[in-house]
């Protein structure tokens, strides 16, 4: 439904892949369901994309959110930043991290 409802925009609100967000986790489960509007995502990170342990691609590699950021790329903002901005339609939109170790 969401693939051919003419949707400008997905806002992704954290916690996206659960139990852990590394790139694995990533690849196998959230992309093959959201993964198709993912050209239109504009995702936040949780707390969940931080873990290191317990889950597909939850080790050492994914501290600081590794495979969110590696997976959204530049639509994730600056790793370490804190907060990106975009826009849509006429609307300008902040998005703030509030897991910033």
């Amino acid at each position: 439904m969401l693939v051919n409802a003419g949707l400008a925009a997905v806002l992704d609100l954290g916690d996206n892949q659960y139990y852990c967000g590394g790139y694995q986790a990533y690849l196998q489960s959230y992309d093959l369901s959201w993964g198709r509007v993912k050209s239109i995502t504009h995702p936040s990170v949780g707390n969940h994309e931080y873990l290191t342990s317990g889950g597909t691609g939850c080790t050492t590699s994914n501290s600081n959110a590794a495979g969110y950021f590696q997976y959204f790329g530049a639509a994730a903002g600056t790793a370490g930043q804190g907060y990106y901005s975009f826009d849509i339609g006429s609307w300008h939109n902040h998005c703030i991290e509030f897991e910033l170790q």
